[in-house]
């Protein structure tokens, strides 16, 4: 049969076999096109077209909600299947991604279909043919039912990677041969009574209720600071405890060098290796009671060991001291009695009451300081003796002879001055390390005589002149005076005598006169007369043999000039 290029059907037509449109349109310009029983007109079919167009584009959004929604449980799949609905295993990620890829596949052919559609309702406008109506039909249930399945697909697809999963649809964990069960979704794994050998690593926090046991040789901890509430930390709590488990055991403090503190067996004793310093303020007590601070020994310290301390500023006994044998240089100071047999070595020994020195006598190098009395026995200092009070000696004192710049009795400060015996029967003194008088055995004094010379000044109406001060006393006489001689040497039998220098002031014809003893002048004061011219200057001479009473005077030279 020829083909050809346009067939048009008037009243009706029925295709038992099937029609092949190649080309052209198929036209039906009344009535409808029914295929099946189904009758497939205009209105019908934009009706249909355009709800699988609406259900292509919900398939569409449906499968784009694959990371949100809720899964209900019966959607939960096997291992092997995302349709399983077992609760005892969790599917495979790779089965997971196959039903994703499945998803997207249902929503490109909902795409598909709703294009399809899309073209099938433009070309059924225009189709007139009965047939064409059917076909229509046919193709808008096969979109639904395509819409229906993606839908499907989409809701158990998208909530495979969040949402709410009932517990009890969770497979069990297993650590080792140990099943682990969570009953909550805000509580931590619980469960846990043994981990398979290796290692295992927390990153959270742990919680232990009940007892911790560790059994390995090493525990390492770290972390900044370790804070314990027990306030008692045992440590050597082996099965049998002793001292032989005990021994070595402590703390160790790492550093550049390792900080111990640990108890030693061998020396029944904690020993640390490095300085302990107390706080300010704090002592160290054994048994309470303090044995120092960090000023001073505790008063409970009474009795030591001790076989050198050093160097003392100062040292109080307040009992005997025994076993001394030799005193450094230096201060002294003995309140009680002080027996010695040896040798004292000290600048200064000084004695508050009394020195007790038995037979053998007591030898000092240095000063003996001695506060009241030496009692009975043998006493020989064969250095200086400082006697605060009084010396009192029965029989004799014995020193050394001395010598010029260090003489045997001399002062405290001022040693290379006093008095020694240069030679037998000889009395000798020394100033400034040097001799300047000598007394001999035959009575003689031989020394460099010099007189002290005191300068009065002016003397107005009145001056007085003190025989202690000098023997040669100079004056300028500025008015009639009165001179007054005091204190002159009041031992019986010894007498004192002084010079006068006498000088005029510009005013001449000025008159003098005595007082303080009776004094006789050669012819008597009426006949003794003076220079009285400006300027003049006479030399005056006095004697008392009597402490005093009677003084001899007379001018020696007169009118001095130049």
């Amino acid at each position: 049969m020829a083909t050809p290029n346009n067939f048009r059907v008037k009243n009706g037509l029925t295709v038992s076999n099937g029609v092949t449109i190649s080309a052209g349109n198929v036209v039906i310009t009344s009535g409808q096109l029914v295929i099946g029983a189904t009758a497939i007109n205009a209105t019908s079919m934009s009706d249909g077209s355009s709800n699988a167009y609406s259900n292509a584009i919900t398939i569409a959004a449906n499968a784009s909600n694959l990371t949100s929604g809720t899964v209900a449980i019966a959607r939960i799949p096997t291992a092997d299947s995302v349709s399983n609905t077992s609760i005892s295993h969790v599917p495979t990620a790779n089965n997971v991604k196959t039903a994703y890829d499945a998803a997207i596949a249902a929503n490109t052919l909902a795409n598909t279909a709703a294009t399809s559609a899309g073209a099938a309702y433009t070309n059924a406008v225009s189709y007139t043919d009965t047939k064409i109506g059917t076909a229509n039909t046919a193709m808008a249930a096969n979109a639904d039912a395509a819409y229906t399945n993606a839908i499907a697909i989409a809701a158990n697809a998208s909530n495979l990677t969040s949402g709410t999963v009932a517990f009890a649809r969770l497979p069990s964990l297993f650590v080792g041969t140990t099943t682990i069960q969570s009953t909550s979704a805000a509580q931590a794994v619980t469960g846990i009574t043994t981990l398979a050998a290796g290692n295992t690593t927390i990153t959270g926090d742990v919680t232990v209720s009940g007892n911790l046991t560790i059994n390995g040789t090493t525990t390492n901890i770290n972390s900044t600071d370790l804070l314990v509430e027990d306030k008692n930390i045992i440590l050597g709590d082996v099965a049998t405890p002793s001292d032989a488990t005990a021994d070595g055991g402590g703390i160790t403090l790492k550093g550049a060098t390792d900080k111990t503190f640990n108890w030693i067996d061998a020396t029944d004793s904690w020993t640390a290796s490095e300085h302990i310093d107390l706080a300010s303020g704090k002592t160290f007590k054994i048994g309470n009671t303090t044995i120092a601070n960090s000023t001073a020994l505790g008063t409970g310290i009474l009795a030591s060991s001790l076989t050198s301390v050093g160097t003392l500023s100062s040292l109080t006994l307040g009992g005997a001291a025994s076993g001394i044998t030799t005193l450094a240089a230096g201060n002294t100071t003995i309140t009680g009695f002080a027996n010695a047999s040896v040798s004292v070595n000290s600048a200064l020994l000084t004695v508050g009451t009394s020195f007790i020195a038995n037979t053998t006598g007591v030898t000092t190098t240095g000063f003996a300081n001695i506060g009241t009395t030496l009692a009975a026995g043998n006493t020989t200092i064969t250095g200086f003796a400082n006697v605060s009070t009084t010396l009192q000696v029965g029989n004799n004192i014995t020193n050394g002879l001395g010598n010029t710049s260090a003489p045997s009795y001399t002062f405290t400060g001022d040693t290379d001055t006093g008095m020694f015996s240069p030679t037998a029967n000889t009395l000798a003194f020394s100033t400034g390390g040097a001799e300047v008088a000598r007394l001999t055995s035959a009575g003689y004094l031989e020394a460099v005589y010099s007189d002290d010379v005191v300068a009065l000044g002016n003397t107005g109406t009145a001056k007085s002149i003190d025989l202690r001060q000098g023997t040669v006393f100079t004056a300028t006489l500025t008015a009639n005076c009165t001179f007054t001689l005091q204190n002159p040497n009041a031992n019986a039998n010894r007498g004192s005598s002084f010079t006068l220098i006498l000088t005029n002031d510009a005013t001449a014809s000025r008159t003098v006169a005595w007082a303080g003893g009776t004094f006789r002048f050669p012819g008597g004061a009426a006949t003794l007369s003076r220079t009285t011219t400006a300027n003049a200057v006479d030399v005056w001479v006095f004697f008392t043999p009597d402490n005093g009473t009677t003084y001899y005077g007379n001018i020696s030279m007169k009118n001095l000039i130049a």
